[in-house]
């Protein structure tokens, strides 16, 4: 595997060897921009310095987080990955394993870091440990078994962070009983960031543990914590994290601990960035005809496809949703009353 820093090399190389991979922002960990049409969606300028005379043109590693409210710079035009004719306004969605692809896209962003998507037969477990993921495994591989010897990556923030490559196990896969652990699952239809990129906050690489290692059979209980559907965990989990809805309520409850994976995981949609719950986090529902269905935005969901249940935002009437409102609509039909009896119970 080519060293630090030599991305061009290294995304050739990992195309050779079979991994989906597609360029990333120089120095960043969010897909770069493509065409101004295709690229509208994505987390956008602020709004004092967008005049809305034409689409936002802005290229997605220099402008803010999802600060502009016009709908011309949050909906998707595009009407997905090789029908627009244009290339690399797609994310993760343009992943290629074509080592001719990867060397000529490489070619043009020399800098660009790798974005490598999770194969179909894999799924990744994210250590980060800023919030308590090495202190959380530890208690889990003290209660069963460590985790095996398996491909690992080392995060350039330089803080122990790894993404350790394992076999996917039949079945769906959920994080649910991992939220707010620090231990999070990447699974296929997202994507890491792979070695050398640099982490934008230390301009240092990523790197392989041992390239050559291949991806592990995961032990029986951590099969079992990642496709179980109950929301206790295997362990004592921290105290959710507070934010501005929390409360007494049931739903204010609901809303401050759960996360969208949790909710929206299970009904098939799929999150084309690195934390679903970070502010402009685009997600896609499984029967989406465009490349992005809704985005995070103060928490909250906005949805911009007419295919779901969900009623669609527009700019002059924005319908934003908190995580027990969605709770609500896909598992309850809307109804807040039988949405929080389930939860009452299931709490119970």
């Amino acid at each position: 595997m080519p060293n630090a820093y030599d991305l061009p090399a290294a995304a050739t190389a990992l195309a050779a060897a079979t991994w989906g991979v597609f360029p990333l922002a120089d120095g960043g960990k969010f897909p770069r921009a493509g065409c101004p049409d295709c690229q509208a969606p994505l987390p956008s300028h602020d709004p004092a310095s967008c005049r809305h005379e034409q689409p936002c043109t802005t290229p997605a590693e220099i402008h803010g987080v999802g600060r502009c409210r016009d709908r011309r710079c949050q909906t998707p035009k595009c009407p997905g990955p090789h029908v627009c004719g244009h290339e690399l306004c797609h994310g993760v969605l343009d992943a290629s394993s074509d080592p001719e692809i990867a060397a000529d896209r490489w070619r043009r962003f020399p800098r660009a870091n790798i974005g490598l998507a999770i194969p179909a037969g894999l799924f990744v477990v994210d250590i980060d440990p800023r919030h308590g993921g090495d202190a959380h495994l530890t208690i889990l591989e003290q209660q069963y078994e460590p985790l095996p010897g398996t491909l690992t990556t080392i995060s350039g923030r330089g803080d122990g962070g790894e993404h350790r490559f394992l076999r996917r196990p039949p079945g769906k896969l959920s994080a649910v009983r991992l939220r707010n652990t620090g231990v999070d699952l990447k699974t296929p239809g997202s994507y890491c960031v792979a070695p050398p990129s640099v982490h934008p906050s230390t301009g240092q690489p990523y790197r392989w543990v041992d390239p050559d290692v291949p991806p592990a059979e995961p032990p029986r209980w951590l099969v079992d914590l990642v496709t179980a559907t109950a929301p206790t965990s295997l362990a004592k989990r921290p105290a959710p994290r507070q934010t501005t809805f929390s409360g007494t309520s049931i739903a204010d409850t609901f809303t401050s601990s759960a996360s969208w994976t949790d909710i929206l995981y299970g009904h098939g949609w799929t999150c084309l960035d690195l934390d679903g719950d970070d502010d402009g986090a685009r997600w896609r529902h499984p029967t989406a005809t465009a490349p992005i269905s809704a985005t995070i935005r103060n928490g909250c969901l906005f949805v911009y496809s007419s295919n779901t249940p969900f009623e669609q935002t527009t700019t002059g009437d924005q319908h934003g949703y908190t995580r027990f409102r969605a709770y609500a609509v896909l598992n309850h039909a809307g109804d807040l009353s039988a949405a929080a009896r389930a939860l009452r119970k299931g709490a119970a």
